[in-house]
């Protein structure tokens, strides 16, 4: 499987540079930091930013792995019913850390989703990351208008995906959309769902979106305690990433634990296959081969009936002087 394919990167404990409220996207940031890692897209497209926790996390990831792809949130920067109003100093100051940290000054497109669509060609959208407002026909909506802008390699992000109150509707569309791609669900942090849309998706994202139950359980726990480190240390006003202890070496080590499993069924899946194609192979030789016989066995009677017919024929129209001594022979 490769490499690629590691759910316990060095990466997902890296500190986190910006946190701040509201905190329910936080528990996710190391599955954003590994996401990043694996992908290394093209350009990320984040649909709903608010104060901007997830939008600097994968800002930090690009940074911390020398991407050079093109990251853009686009937001209005007012409110909403679910995420509620809120004043123009949550967009200052994340405009102004985005510019000063990272010398983007372009990054925070202010408008609205349906305005942002056409600012970005067909196919160019390697990662997206729809967290705007939350109602059924919201999220599907905004799914449905940005699909075309989705490349062959896009991977899409739906956060609370376990909410089911006050309106939201994510849940209801994640569990229809999960059925037509491969996705993954985390439940931890209000959930976010990981659907692999691109007909070329990243191996390590395939990877994810098709672990068996339970290595998808032992994955899921894992990244639930990472999010809450990093949860805990953000309430508690201390570094969200000590320096590793005992705790998290052995998370680690299950995290690896668990890759090596999936990737060792997805060998035997690929060594079913290759069996099943020479057995297919095996079949069509038996088949040709019973064939060939039937022909054999269906026709060699029929080829001698009509051999002595044509004896007999010959022996009628031979003179009577002939007809036996020519039978005679023949015999």
């Amino acid at each position: 499987m490769g490499e690629d394919v590691v759910f316990a990167r060095p990466i997902t404990l890296m500190q986190p540079e910006r946190i701040v409220m509201p905190p329910p996207w936080i528990g996710h940031i190391p599955f954003a930091f590994w996401l990043v890692d694996v992908m290394r897209p093209r350009r990320f497209v984040e649909l709903g930013t608010h104060s901007g926790n997830s939008f600097c996390a994968f800002l930090q990831a690009a940074a911390a792995v020398s991407s050079t792809g093109e990251f853009r949130a686009v937001d209005h920067w007012m409110g909403d019913e679910h995420a509620g109003e809120y004043g123009e100093s949550v967009y200052r100051d994340l405009s102004r850390y985005v510019e000063t940290r990272y010398g983007n000054a372009s990054a925070l497109l202010r408008m609205s989703f349906d305005e942002a669509v056409d600012r970005f060609e067909d196919a160019s959208i390697d990662l997206l990351h729809i967290d705007g407002l939350h109602t059924y026909e919201a999220v599907r909506h905004d799914f449905e208008t940005w699909l075309p802008k989705l490349s062959d390699r896009a991977v899409v992000l739906f956060h609370d995906i376990a909410v089911d109150e006050r309106g939201f509707g994510v849940v209801r569309f994640w569990s229809e959309i999960a059925s037509a791609y491969p996705g993954f669900s985390f439940f931890h942090g209000y959930g976010l769902g990981v659907l692999s849309v691109g007909k070329n998706a990243p191996e390590a994202v395939l990877a994810l979106c098709r672990s068996p139950e339970a290595e998808a359980s032992e994955i899921r726990a894992a990244y639930a305690r990472l999010g809450r480190d990093v949860s805990s240390a953000f309430h508690e006003g201390v570094d969200p990433r000590p320096v590793d202890t005992g705790e998290r070496a052995q998370l680690q080590r299950r995290l690896l634990e668990a890759e090596r499993a999936n990737a060792g069924l997805v060998d035997q899946l690929l060594a079913l296959e290759a069996s099943n194609t020479e057995l297919r192979r095996d079949m069509a030789s038996a088949r040709f081969l019973f064939r060939a016989s039937w022909k054999k066995i269906v026709n060699g009677p029929r080829d001698a009936l009509r051999k002595i017919r044509h004896r007999a024929q010959a022996m009628n129209r031979a003179p009577d002087g002939h007809a036996s001594s020519d039978a005679s022979d023949e015999e």
